[in-house]
């Protein structure tokens, strides 16, 4: 998915507000589809701690990222503001 989720105005602003990743001064600088790679990516690394590897972490990666975008499922709030950064 090249140009993103289609997402309202109402969820663009809640996503600047909480979940978006900004620098020192709170600028926001992360997009929406960023936060779904990021999350995507991070939750695709717990496929290394299985011993079954029917799905690589990359595949997983991709899966998740494209429910997320399709808007399929959205893990919760924690998950979002935390995944792969220092909390």
């Amino acid at each position: 998915m090249k140009e993103g989720p289609k997402l309202s105005i109402n969820a663009l602003k809640v996503l600047e507000k909480r979940y978006l990743l900004k620098d020192d001064k709170q600028n926001v600088i992360e997009t929406p589809l960023g936060l779904f790679k990021r999350v995507a990516k991070y939750i695709a690394q717990a496929e290394r701690h299985f011993k079954s590897r029917k799905y690589s972490p990359s595949q997983v990666e991709e899966n998740f990222f494209q429910m997320m975008c399709n808007l399929e499922f959205l893990p919760n709030s924690p998950v979002l503001m935390n995944a792969a950064t220092a909390i």
